[in-house]
């Protein structure tokens, strides 16, 4: 983020770092998690989440073939997390998209570090996290820049991002393909700003983790693997890059 044309601060932290550690000590203490659903089935996979790995497994597999439009990233994603970062699967799938972040410690800049440390806690109840982060000439920048919601907020803030302005946060529903749905769906965009190159710069986050209470009873089962600790939960970072020439043209 050297390039940008003005100084990345991104909001959605907690304002007192320290106050923030001190609650992560309260992790340990947490109490069990209230179930909304709790049909004789959702109670099976709860008590056997390698099962509920199996059944997500042959899920995606199933996805996969009846989907008309390429899902490599949603897949990818879960194949991942159920086989908690096997080398293989991370190296078949990360070679050609980006890397692996293993500590949030590992992020350099600040903001940006507690931005992350923050929803981590928040959404997965971890104290630290492995994460993944996206270059941009990856499949999943590229779709995501290209998306029917992106384009419309770019094309909702191109004045103010033309002026130099910094969008800090904001989120997105990416819902248009359905490798976006799967792998993303709700997201914060972070920094999104204009270059020295008038290219426009931005982040995707999203924590890959799953609602214990999500009316999709396939989301509750992936639950089920991820409550009982078979699967492991991480986080995305998408670094986002579009040329002068392109975005100037959305509207």
């Amino acid at each position: 983020m050297t390039t940008a044309a003005a100084p990345l601060t991104l909001n959605g932290g907690v304002d007192n770092y320290e106050q923030m550690l001190l609650d992560l000590v309260k992790l340990d203490n947490l109490p069990p998690p209230e179930f909304k659903y709790n049909e004789p089935e959702d109670i099976f996979y709860r008590e056997h989440p390698n099962l509920a790995k199996w059944t997500v497994n042959a899920g995606m597999f199933i996805e996969n073939l009846k989907s008309p439009e390429n899902i490599e990233d949603a897949k990818s994603m879960w194949q991942i997390a159920s086989s908690k970062f096997d080398n293989k699967v991370i190296n078949n799938y990360m070679s050609q998209n980006g890397s692996v972040i293993n500590s949030i410690n590992e992020i350099k800049v600040p903001e940006l570090k507690q931005v992350v440390q923050n929803k981590v806690f928040e959404q997965m109840g971890m104290k630290d996290s492995k994460g993944l982060i996206y270059h941009n000439d990856s499949n999943l920048s590229k779709e995501i820049a290209n998306s029917k919601e992106f384009t419309k907020f770019i094309a909702h803030n191109k004045d103010y991002l033309q002026k130099g302005g910094v969008i800090k946060k904001d989120s997105l529903k990416l819902d248009s393909t359905n490798n976006l749905h799967l792998s993303l769906n709700n997201v914060d965009i972070l920094g999104t700003h204009v270059d020295k190159n008038g290219d426009l710069v931005s982040i995707c986050f999203d924590t890959y983790d799953f609602n214990k209470n999500d009316p999709k009873q396939l989301v509750r089962i992936a639950y089920a693997a991820q409550y009982g600790k078979v699967i492991e939960n991480f986080y995305n970072l998408i670094i986002i890059k579009i040329p002068k020439n392109q975005w100037e043209k959305y509207n």
